[in-house]
């Protein structure tokens, strides 16, 4: 077996290749020539490493019959085929944008900030997901004054102490506290703004991804479809993880199938390191594995189960997460978020999507979250994408609805369909590139029915961020009247009046952990004995406290050290 030396697409770049019509990567195991080549084999990791830094870049065919480079022939013979998956590659032709496509670019993006600029200075306790943006905010808090440990994010509740939970990896958090620290000021804007700038990063990897297989106006529609579906003008702002997942997520994707296209293994490198990070910040990202497998064996059929390139991917896609949570059970101390998964995800509830419950989740989630115009055109889009057998996007699609069936009808929080925003807006370019082949004016009533739906979406869900004005008077109240280092106990299940009055406790009689005792002495004697000197009853009453046994013992026992509006604020360690 010979070697044929071949010139690639860069200035001077050269490979050795076999003399087949298959890449050095897929062809060293190919049937005939694999007992020939198996030494050459063996050393085919390091051909790899001096092909990709000695600026090859490109694993392509030896030979090329009869076709110009691409872009610069219109003949239908000279046309890449759709299924042609080892397709000769080419050097990158220069992406010279029209003025056009760039003043819609520039209206799109003014629109968007037009609109979210405004909430940047929100406080973090609003009316949509106060919960979870007051904790995120919270623990880039927690960075500034307790340690700069990015493997350690504390929370202010359960404990007055070392709250270390089992979360994800917490990007925003870290660099919010980063800024926090160089500024000397902390301030949920740097948060909100780092949110807004990942999602407007996850745009963009999207249109690329858009306007390489649907062309440039399908792309744009795409476009404006993901950045204002009610579901993205929601996640482009709030103080969650779900905006820096979608912006390593889009780009794993991206990059994903710019190395099905170019076969250039940097891009699989790529594709794989981001997706580990966007699995580290949400775990159900880890479904867009089934995308990666089917790019692979697309490649290589079977023959890739033996290549080092394989099980590597795999080992950097997936190691790093698996490390993370490993390393953060060992060392958490707050229990409340442990194995989160395996108790609502793998259990009894896992068919969930067949009962009622979970399918009218589905029916009031998704037109509220995308609006129903968004929804339909969707799925003529997949419907057109198996059609014109766009493969990539029909294996997305599948793997997501799998992610919906197992995690989304059981768990049933609307935050978690995000990861169906980018594969929205992509099968919605599709949609619109197929009916305006077909009539012209049939996407034009598609984009407008989109919009319409949008707008409604938008108009119902956007006034949830207002601030939640109980919240914000209860968590200034305690602030006033308490001092950091004194523990604080609250009678309500939700921790963002902690979280706004940035003190640590306890959230009393919800009944949760096994080493925390019931009922109102012993409880509160538990508070008492670690570090808890104040109790706060919020608007008169106490969770899960439906008889008032709980409220009498406390004025019984307690003497009152202050009255706000809306919360009283007894002292445990008064006479």
């Amino acid at each position: 077996m010979r070697w044929k030396r071949i010139q690639t697409p860069e200035p001077g770049g050269t490979a050795w290749m076999f003399p087949s019509d298959r890449p050095l990567f897929f062809g060293v195991f190919s049937g005939k020539e694999r007992n020939s080549g198996l030494f050459v084999a063996m050393l085919a990791p390091i051909w790899y490493t001096t092909i990709i830094w000695s600026g090859a870049g490109s694993l392509a065919p030896a030979k090329n019959p009869g076709r110009c480079p691409a872009g610069t022939c219109l003949r239908r013979r000279c046309a890449p085929k759709e299924d042609d998956v080892y397709k000769p590659t080419h050097a990158a032709q220069p992406d010279r944008r029209p003025l056009w496509e760039a003043l819609i670019l520039a209206a799109l993006l003014a629109l968007f900030l037009a609109i979210q600029l405004p909430k940047l200075d929100s406080v973090p306790w609003d009316q949509y997901e106060s919960w979870r943006q007051s904790d995120t905010y919270s623990i880039a808090v927690n960075y500034v004054q307790y340690g700069m440990d990015l493997l350690h994010p504390q929370l202010n509740y359960d404990g007055v102490s070392e709250n270390y939970a089992q979360l994800e990896l917490q990007i925003v958090p870290y660099l919010s506290a980063l800024v926090f620290q160089l500024t000397g000021t902390m301030t949920p804007v740097v948060p909100r703004l780092l949110c807004m700038l990942f999602f407007l990063g996850s745009a963009w990897f999207l249109y690329r991804l858009m306007r390489g297989i649907s062309g440039r106006w399908p792309a744009l529609v795409g476009l404006g479809i993901y950045l204002f579906l009610p579901l993205s003008m929601m996640t482009a702002h709030v103080i969650q993880p779900e905006a820096c997942a979608l912006f390593f997520y889009c780009g794993g994707v991206w990059l994903l199938w710019r190395f099905q296209q170019t076969r250039r293994l940097a891009f699989l490198w790529g594709a794989s390191a981001m997706t580990a990070v966007a699995i580290m910040e949400k775990t159900p990202v880890a479904f867009v594995g089934l995308v990666f497998l089917y790019v692979l064996f697309s490649l290589g059929g079977l023959a890739c189960l033996r290549s080092p390139v394989f099980y590597g991917c795999g080992l950097l896609t997936l190691g790093p997460p698996v490390a993370l949570i490993l390393y953060t059970s060992h060392h958490s101390v707050f229990r409340f978020v442990d194995g989160i998964g395996l108790k609502h995800i793998f259990s009894k509830e896992i068919l969930s999507i067949f009962t009622a419950e979970g399918q009218q989740f589905f029916w009031e989630a998704l037109p509220s979250r995308f609006g129903w115009g968004a929804v339909i055109l969707g799925c003529v889009g997949l419907f057109f994408a198996v059609r014109r057998k766009l493969h990539f996007y029909g294996v997305w699609a599948l793997a997501f609805a799998l992610e919906c069936v197992t995690i989304v009808a059981v768990i049933r929080f609307p935050y978690y369909l995000v990861f169906l925003l980018p594969l929205c807006g992509a099968l919605s370019a599709v949609a619109v590139q197929s009916l305006a082949r077909l009539r012209l004016p049939l996407a034009a009533v598609a984009c407008a029915a989109v919009a319409v739906t949008t707008v409604q979406g938008n108009l119902a869900l956007w006034p949830q961020t207002q601030a939640d004005p109980i919240i914000a008077e209860v968590g200034q109240f305690i602030q006033a009247h308490t001092q950091p280092d004194e523990g604080v106990a609250i009678g309500v299940n939700n921790p963002s009046y902690l979280n706004a009055a940035n003190r640590r406790g306890y959230r009393a009689n919800i009944a949760y952990y096994d080493y925390i005792p019931t009922g109102p002495e012993a409880e509160v004697t538990y508070f008492i004995e670690h570090g808890v000197r104040w109790f706060v009853v919020v608007q008169g009453w106490v969770y899960n406290d439906e008889d008032g046994a709980y409220r009498t013992y406390l004025r019984e026992q307690f003497p009152v050290a202050a009255t706000g509006t809306n919360c009283v604020i007894y002292d445990l360690q008064g006479e």
